[in-house]
């Protein structure tokens, strides 16, 4: 059926990748790790500019306890677009799904030392840092990282009232 999936879109790259992206998704999931890989790098080798692959391989990184591994792949990830926020927030969910969320904290780490001179990456970095702990219930550790975040939204000008407010519920353990 992997083959058939794969093979099933040859003329049609956007959901071939799709098709890379399912089957190795899958076989994280059944822990067969080794085929998903196997996968992952196969779709890189044909759609290497599909971000998915550097998503999914921290989440199988992160899977597999390899978390210095999980991390490179995310400053990979966060590297082709250090002010999006969707980009923390993917690399929250691929933790956040195989119960790594100190993968997620462990590349934030690695991300804040890499970014410190880019006020609006930090600013990105650290509200989800903040956020990151907060989904932990880790609350002080929350409010110290919203406090940064505030700190770089403010210097980089990119403060807005929705983010002031997320930063506010954070700060104040909700």
């Amino acid at each position: 059926y992997v083959k058939k999936s794969i093979d099933l879109y040859a003329d049609e790259p956007e959901y071939q990748s799709d098709s890379y992206i399912v089957v190795a998704r899958i076989y994280i999931d059944i822990g067969q790790y080794e085929e998903a890989k196997k996968y992952l790098d196969l779709c890189h080798e044909k759609f290497p500019s599909d971000y998915r692959y550097q998503q999914y391989s921290v989440q199988l990184y992160a899977a597999q306890n390899q978390t210095a591994k999980a991390v490179e792949y995310g400053l990979e990830l966060f590297a082709m677009a250090p002010t999006n926020p969707t980009v923390c927030q993917l690399i929250m969910k691929v933790c956040n799904y195989v119960n790594k969320e100190d993968v997620a904290i462990e590349f934030f780490k690695s991300a804040v030392k890499k970014y410190k001179k880019d006020n609006e990456a930090m600013a990105n970095l650290y509200f989800h840092y903040a956020y990151e702990y907060s989904i932990m219930e880790n609350y002080n550790q929350a409010k110290k990282m919203a406090g940064e975040a505030r700190k770089y939204f403010e210097k980089s000008n990119s403060m807005t009232e929705e983010i002031d407010d997320l930063l506010k519920e954070i700060e104040e353990g909700n």
